[in-house]
């Protein structure tokens, strides 16, 4: 054999390789499209490390508001933000409405990747209800135009005990 020919059938051969490639995420695509925001978001999560940095009833006490700290790790842009409250007794879950207060009002804001912290959210949630139900705050995100991908920020209560650390900077 000489070299052109097998030159001829290594191409042949690589050719089928990345068209099978092809095949194969369009046929993982196709089976799994529905979950790839959550398992994009497990996998590679848009932020890290959140946390309740300062937590207070609003002046009525039927709404919780709350301000979070968390490290963006990817630049994504949020698209949307869903509250889950998981009803202990009986092991199911609601979404809870929830708005933004002050600069960033009725808006997502897209933030610079390292230490962020969000403006006020006022969340549908009575306070004496976020002092010891659990939640889960998930944030949509949109980082390459195919699907959202979908991170979990936050599981706990929406309340935070001490308000101050030692050595925490102040936030803005």
């Amino acid at each position: 054999m000489t070299f052109g020919a097998i030159w001829k059938i290594l191409k042949d051969i690589v050719h089928i390789a990345v068209l099978l490639s092809w095949l194969g995420l369009l046929a993982i695509w196709l089976a799994f499209h529905e979950d790839m925001d959550d398992l994009e978001g497990n996998l590679f999560p848009v932020t890290t490390g959140t946390t309740i940095i300062d937590s207070k009833p609003s002046s009525d006490g039927k709404k919780t508001h709350l301000r979070l700290e968390f490290i963006k790790v990817r630049r994504c842009d949020p698209e949307e933000v869903i509250v889950i409250r998981f009803l202990l007794s009986d092991n199911s879950q609601n979404l809870i409405g929830n708005r933004w207060l002050g600069q960033d009002e009725g808006r997502l804001v897209s933030r610079d990747l390292g230490l962020n912290w969000t403006d006020w959210w006022e969340v549908d949630v009575p306070w004496e209800t976020a002092k010891t139900d659990q939640f889960q705050i998930d944030v949509v995100h949109e980082c390459h135009g195919w699907w959202g991908t979908r991170t979990t920020m936050y599981i706990g209560t929406l309340v935070r005990e001490q308000r101050h650390e030692v050595g925490r900077r102040d936030f803005p």
